[in-house]
């Protein structure tokens, strides 16, 4: 059986939500319908919502089901700049492929788009961030408060402040940050957050916004007005139940961070021992306990990659939706690192199901694979 370790690209489902997904089966009813069987999915909706609800402490009304944390993001881009007088957008290089795309176009549709600066952590400038509110009127920041790739987490409470005082809107993408600290969205500061469930143990294909009550904002997809008008479709039940039964297990994830925390820090441990130039990404900035990001000059991740499989150990390349294409990756660039190093940055990432033993398997995988690929080095020069 194979090692996994590619936990920010996708986890595998917990067995409670398996459990539910089998026991949910014959909830087959349209929510929306008056009858028996729509009311019996109705009721088992406004479940998995509380669920969602609770995992995040809001009310049941600010959960806004989508499709997926790409289209939460793009929902408050687009759902936000569409009321707001002010063209104006600032965000940063690093964020996810769904807000900095989007941000790309919106310049193409006449949008001023403002990229803060990083160190080379990774870290957002507030000072920056400052600057920029106060030179011209701006509509919405946002930001993501833990990076996908290197684990960074960005200064969001203060973020949060500095846009208070200017009165614009802010979006924050917590996909990675879901069940991995406690979210009070009450206390963030922020307008709306986006929250993905195949991140802690759900199902792929369903995700969610979570909005202050009194926000304004437009709907991307019109039809039959469900989810409060704010997003029209007939609802994913399957998904929707799985999802709540994962947040149902969130703080039991949380709990189980300082275990993880621990198996990180000794795996980094291995991997300097094994490559002493190795570069571990935003080692001396906040991250999150389960993430590792690590470059060996002169190393291709896509060949390391190839040989960490074959010996049953799956990790990955920088983010999963840049997968399978060779290019260096967008946040590694924009941290000042070179093209040739982004290129060999390497994304570990951990969850409930990773043991020691995972991390030994992994530590000989990379030993064996790094001396190969020293040994191929030493026959080319």
């Amino acid at each position: 059986m194979s090692v996994y370790l590619d936990n920010n690209g996708t986890t595998p489902l917990k067995e409670e939500v398996k459990e539910v997904i089998r026991q949910s089966l014959d909830v087959f009813g349209n929510p929306s319908s008056a009858h028996a069987e729509g009311q019996k999915a109705r009721l088992a909706l406004d479940h998995a919502r509380r669920q969602v609800a609770q995992a995040v402490n809001v009310r049941s009304e600010q959960v806004v089901f989508t499709g997926s944390g790409t289209e939460s993001n793009v929902m408050a881009l687009r759902g936000f700049l569409n009321v707001c007088p002010h063209k104006r957008l600032i965000t940063s290089p690093t964020e996810h492929s769904s807000v900095y795309n989007t941000a790309e176009v919106l310049k193409d549709e006449g949008f001023d788009v403002v990229y803060l600066p990083v160190d080379e952590d990774g870290v957002i400038c507030l000072e920056a961030l400052d600057k920029e509110l106060s030179s011209k009127p701006t509509s919405l920041v946002s930001i993501m408060a833990a990076n996908n790739e290197t684990g960074v987490k960005q200064p969001i409470q203060k973020v949060a402040e500095i846009c208070k005082k200017h009165g614009v809107k802010l979006h924050i993408d917590a996909v990675q940050l879901l069940a991995k600290e406690v979210i009070d969205f009450p206390t963030m500061g922020a307008d709306s957050i986006a929250i993905s469930f195949h991140k802690i143990g759900g199902p792929k294909g369903c995700a969610a916004l979570i909005l202050k009550n009194e926000v304004q904002m437009t709907s991307l997809i019109t039809g039959g007005g469900q989810e409060r008008k704010r997003r029209s479709g007939t609802e994913n039940m399957l998904g929707i139940i799985a999802s709540g039964e994962a947040c149902a297990q969130v703080q039991k994830s949380i709990e189980d961070m300082p275990r993880l925390n621990s198996l990180r820090e000794k795996m980094e441990q291995g991997i300097l021992n094994i490559t002493p130039d190795a570069v571990i990404v935003g080692q001396n900035a906040p991250r999150m306990d389960v993430t590792t990001c690590v470059m060996v000059p002169n190393t291709s991740a896509e060949m390391v990659l190839l040989s960490m499989d074959m010996a049953g150990v799956c990790i990955s390349q920088g983010s999963a939706c840049s997968s399978g294409r060779s290019v260096p990756s967008r946040v590694l660039t924009a941290q000042g690192f070179s093209e040739e190093m982004a290129l060999a940055g390497l994304r570990i990432s951990m969850a409930w199901h990773n043991t020691a033993e995972d991390v030994e398997k992994f530590l000989t995988a990379y030993d064996q694979t790094m001396s190969r690929m020293k040994i191929k080095k030493e026959k080319v020069s």
